[in-house]
């Protein structure tokens, strides 16, 4: 079965002007799980999720290709009214295996923190670490005095996700990209979306993560999902391209797909989670769906 984790660290800043402090994560937090997992003598742990190895079979390297890292961040930016002090919210979302490391993942989040603490020269205190549930119901993981209660973890699947209200098999499904969303088309970004950008990827993200990190073969036909995709049409769309400062640009805005059929639409409940496109573990092509 394909299991994940969501994870809230609830922090709070002192105050910052940097509005995208916190995605900073993009460039420190590989270096600290790093050490972390050295510092507790499990080097191996920080290989297995992030030495991103080709599986020995080259039928599955043909179909699954490399596996993405099997965690994916959350991050706010932050307005202008945290210039004095406000709780904000970073999500991690964990894959498969990855849930097994939790404790490492948890300390180097820590340490990152501290570090993105040291660059903005603003104080980061970290108040709660919570597991989300498939309702949006939350388990506190640490006890009154900061331990960890890992039995308090809740596990996640697709299986779990609701089901759209559909008429005649299909549904009408709303994408709000959040953070800029950067898909390549024979090497150039895409700047006009069509729901088989969009999907497509999101079926050859989920698979990988199922293969590499889940153990199983997801039994999916892939070709025939995609002439699907190819059906969906655009109903209206606000999309646009947007330059974040220091980062990637891409796609932000609403797009509006019509008659999205019932075995596509878990792929689009599955990227809420998981993003997509170039950046997608640090924060990038996250998106919200409405149905």
């Amino acid at each position: 079965m394909f299991s994940f984790a969501k994870l809230i660290f609830r922090v709070t800043l002192a105050g910052t002007s940097d509005r995208y402090l916190l995605f900073s994560f993009r460039r420190l937090f590989r270096d600290e799980f790093m050490r972390t997992c050295n510092e507790r003598g499990e080097p191996l742990i920080y290989e297995q999720l992030f030495g991103q190895a080709l599986s020995p079979d080259p039928a599955a390297v043909k179909r699954f290709q490399k596996p993405p890292l099997p965690f994916v961040f959350d991050f706010p930016v932050l307005s202008s009214s945290h210039a004095s002090a406000n709780d904000v919210d970073i999500a991690l979302v964990l894959a498969g295996s990855a849930v097994n490391s939790l404790s490492l993942f948890i300390a180097s989040v820590q340490r990152t923190l501290a570090r993105c603490e040291s660059i903005a020269q603003t104080p980061i205190i970290l108040r709660q670490i919570l597991s989300c549930g498939v309702n949006g119901d939350f388990a506190n993981l640490l006890d009154p005095v900061g331990r960890l209660v890992s039995d308090g973890l809740v596990l996640l699947s697709p299986d779990s996700f609701p089901n759209p209200v559909l008429a005649d098999g299909h549904s009408d499904a709303a994408v709000v990209l959040l953070t800029p969303l950067r898909l390549l088309s024979d090497g150039r970004p895409v700047r006009q979306l069509t729901f088989s950008d969009f999907v497509r990827p999101l079926m050859r993200r989920y698979s990988s993560l199922a293969y590499y990190y889940c153990g199983i073969e997801p039994n999916m036909d892939y070709k025939w999902l995609a002439r699907q995709s190819g059906d969906v049409r655009v109903g209206s769309s606000t999309v646009q391209w947007e330059e974040w400062p220091g980062m990637q640009g891409g796609l932000t805005g609403e797009v509006r797909f019509s008659a999205v059929p019932s075995d596509l639409f878990p792929f689009l409940q599955f990227g809420e989670y998981f993003h997509l496109g170039k950046g997608a573990v640090y924060g990038m092509g996250r998106y919200l769906l409405r149905q």
